[in-house]
């Protein structure tokens, strides 16, 4: 079990490096993360899982309709051993990506 699977960071700069952290409450034995983009890094450490989330700058056909921000979800996938099973999370980081 997490804190919390989905952390919304507000507003962040495009390719400016942010971290996010998802603490992790049970007893349990990491296995992988994998995240749904390069632009997400995941890194499991002592009961909590840190990402790298550099968000991409904006697309330019939104840039060609005028758009200086942009909404993002990305999922990371994490595989738990808790008990005597496997458990699948699906982890969220959400932003508006400005230039």
């Amino acid at each position: 079990m997490w804190k919390s699977e989905n952390i919304n960071i507000g507003r962040v700069k495009a390719k400016e490096p942010v971290t996010v952290k998802f603490d992790y409450l049970s007893e349990g034995i990491f296995v992988s993360a994998k995240s749904s983009c390069g632009c997400s890094v995941p890194i499991w450490k002592d009961n909590y899982l840190e990402v790298i989330y550099t968000p991409n700058n904006i697309a330019k056909h939104l840039e060609d309709e005028g758009k200086t921000e942009y909404e993002s979800v990305k999922h990371i996938t994490v595989i738990m051993i808790e008990g005597y099973g496997q458990k699948n999370y699906d982890l969220k980081i959400q932003s508006t990506v400005y230039k």
